[in-house]
């Protein structure tokens, strides 16, 4: 997303920008009225945000289901200031990571039609370089990363489940003395049952990543493994 900054700044004094800062206009079109945006709740980093399409929810599922304790993720972080047409302009990236590293992933979100056009891939290009300059990483994500097999229906049933604790003391009752470590979800399913379980923990210890499982396979084809 590109804006310009608020009126007050007039004159060139206004800001510090070197030559390698400098982007070509973009061609301005019209914004559809009809996108699907929506908000968005981050419980891990207790964060919300603006989603401006559905690829945009469904990364934002993606990276929080995977972040990692000691990792941050937020959507629509801090813009990158630049020139474009002699003015200084924002550009706000679609979501960060912070790595264990301690390095920035800036990300947009493009779908692969769009991402694939000469204007883009040359602002692209120019961002690239731009976060690498500052020591981040600047990657364009389409919807062949982000929507692989039945990943995405997956993660909209588990999401919910992350506003509640990680059910540690279910899932121990659940895997308690059962060998081999692998079962499909109908049996674990019937594990519960025996067990005077709800069935509602064994998605919330796959929300919260207590089992291991391909989430690009069908919900009721699932496989679960455990440590």
């Amino acid at each position: 997303m590109l804006s310009v900054l608020a009126p007050i700044i007039r004159t060139k004094s206004t800001v510090s920008l070197n030559d390698s800062m400098i982007r070509k206009p973009r061609i301005q079109t019209k914004q559809s009225f009809s996108r699907n945006t929506s908000i968005g709740f981050i419980r891990k980093t207790m964060k919300t945000c603006i989603l401006d399409s559905g690829l945009e929810r469904d990364h934002m599922r993606l990276e929080v289901f995977e972040l990692e304790d000691g990792e941050d993720f937020e959507m629509q972080p801090e813009p990158l200031v630049h020139l474009c047409n002699d003015k200084p302009v924002n550009y706000t990236p679609d979501s960060k990571k912070l790595a264990k590293n301690g390095r920035n992933t800036i990300r947009e979100i493009k779908y692969e039609k769009e991402a694939q056009t000469k204007e883009n891939k040359e602002k692209f290009k120019f961002l690239e370089e731009q976060y690498e300059n500052k020591g981040e990483t600047f990657e364009v994500l389409t919807e062949h990363d982000i929507r692989k097999g039945h990943r995405p229906e997956n993660l909209a049933q588990l999401y919910p489940c992350l506003t509640h604790p990680s059910p540690i003391d279910e899932f121990n009752a659940l895997t308690a003395k059962i060998t081999p470590k692998k079962k499909t979800l109908s049996q674990m399913h019937r594990i519960a049952d025996r067990r005077g379980i709800p069935r509602i923990f064994v998605k919330r210890a796959i929300a919260h990543r207590l089992f291991t499982c391909d989430l690009t396979q069908p919900w009721s084809s699932l496989v679960l493994t455990w440590d």
